[in-house]
């Protein structure tokens, strides 16, 4: 993401969210035990593909969308919890890895309840390193949310990334409350049929026909979303 002078820290947008982490973590608790197959657990983390979430989850949604101009796009959200520890109190894995792979994402944006520092790398290109204040929610770029992979040291001391004027800091962090919150807005279908507009050249007479390899492409993605 250094290539070609592109930056994706540049092009992220970002807000400050009012919530506190005890609030999260109550919130999720308490709506687990009222609604035990509302969300899915595996490997530290849990998420909700339909239409239930936690009021908690449901509030940072709704100032999610409005701040970022969302409109009604299905969303995943993925909650992940502090890295376990072994009987050592070693890390049981050395970085927490959020991979890439769902290119019907439109926004992907990320909160971490602790200052911290992800790479953000896209396929083969070298990645870039970003500094995540608490409770701030950023924002990828469009249409290329889901092709990030965000990757986290597991480790108690962070490393700020050197600023003009400023050197590089190294400071502790608190490991154990770290929990990364993964909002996912998929393609809509309207999103899709302006797609299909625009690669067509439009409407009239200047209008281009798409070929049968972009039009089975784009009814795959379509049947994708309903």
């Amino acid at each position: 993401m250094m290539k070609k002078g592109i930056s994706v820290k540049d092009k992220m947008d970002s807000f400050h969210l009012s919530f506190e982490t005890k609030e999260l973590t109550e919130g999720v608790s308490n709506d687990f035990i009222d609604n035990p197959k509302a969300s899915v657990y595996s490997n530290g983390k849990r998420a909700w593909f339909q239409d239930h979430k936690p009021d908690v989850i449901k509030q940072i949604d709704s100032q999610l969308r409005k701040r970022f101009d969302i409109g009604d796009n299905k969303v995943s959200v993925c909650l992940y919890y502090p890295p376990e520890r072994d009987s050592n109190k070693n890390f049981k894995e050395k970085k927490l890895i959020i991979k890439d792979g769902n290119q019907n994402v439109f926004a992907r944006v990320i909160v971490s309840t602790i200052s911290e520092t992800t790479n953000i790398s896209y396929g083969k290109m070298s990645g870039e390193s970003i500094e995540l204040r608490p409770w701030v929610a950023y924002k990828s770029p469009p249409m290329i949310g889901g092709m990030l992979t965000y990757t986290f040291d597991n480790s108690s001391s962070v490393v700020i990334p050197a600023k003009k004027g400023f050197r590089q800091v190294r400071k502790s962090k608190k490991i154990d409350s770290r929990h990364v919150l993964v909002f996912d807005y998929m393609v809509s279908t309207n999103d899709m049929n302006q797609i299909a507009q625009a690669l067509s050249g439009g409407k009239g007479e200047d209008k281009q026909t798409l070929t049968p390899e972009e039009m089975s492409s784009l009814k795959e993605a379509m049947d994708k979303l309903k």
